[in-house]
C-alpha cells in the first residue's frame, strides 16, 4: 500500500542518516584549565583549545566566567633579555582559520581572569563562556588543575 512504501522510505532515510559522517559546525572549545591559585591571588591564566569547523575564518574576541570579573586574551612573549611580558595579542592572533585550531597555552595566548571571587582550587570546576565574533558564544568547562 502507499503508506506502507512511504513509511519504509522513511526508514530508509532515517537509516541513511544515521551512517553519514558527523560533523559539528560552527566553533567547539574544550580541555579549559587553570592553575591553582594561592589565597589572595586576583588574576589567572585559562588556557583551552578551540576548533573551527565552520567554512568561514573568526575570531577568539574575549570571554566570562563567575569566578573573575573581566576574562581578556592576552598574549605572553620573550623580550630581548629572556623575560617573559604579558601584553595584549596582535589584531589577528586569535583569528581561526576554517576547519583550523587555536590553542591557548602557558608561554603563549590565554585568556587572562582577573578580579578573582576566591582562589581557585585544584579540582574546581566552572562554565566559561567564549565570545566570537562570528560563532557568537560557547560555553565550555574548566577545570583547576596543576599541570
Amino acid at each position: 500500500t502507499p503508506t506502507v512504501r512511504r513509511f519504509a522510505a522513511v526508514l530508509a532515510l532515517i537509516g541513511l542518516s544515521a551512517c553519514t559522517d558527523y560533523r559539528p559546525r560552527g566553533v567547539s572549545a574544550h580541555d579549559a584549565w587553570l592553575r591553582p591559585t594561592t589565597p589572595g591571588a586576583t588574576s589567572a591564566a585559562l588556557y583551552v583549545r578551540i576548533d573551527n569547523h565552520s567554512p568561514v575564518s573568526d575570531a577568539l574576541v574575549d570571554g566570562s566566567a563567575p569566578p573573575c570579573m573581566v576574562l581578556s586574551v592576552h598574549v605572553t612573549t620573550t623580550d630581548s633579555s629572556g623575560v617573559a611580558v604579558m601584553g595584549e595579542p596582535t589584531a589577528h592572533a586569535t583569528e581561526i582559520a576554517p576547519g583550523g585550531r587555536l590553542d591557548l597555552q602557558p608561554q603563549g595566548l590565554h585568556l587572562m581572569c582577573y578580579g578573582l571571587a576566591g582562589a581557585l582550587v585544584s579540582g574546581d570546576s566552572f562554565d566559561v563562556t567564549l565570545h566570537f565574533r562570528e560563532a557568537g558564544s560557547v560555553v565550555v568547562r574548566a577545570v583547576v588543575d596543576d599541570r
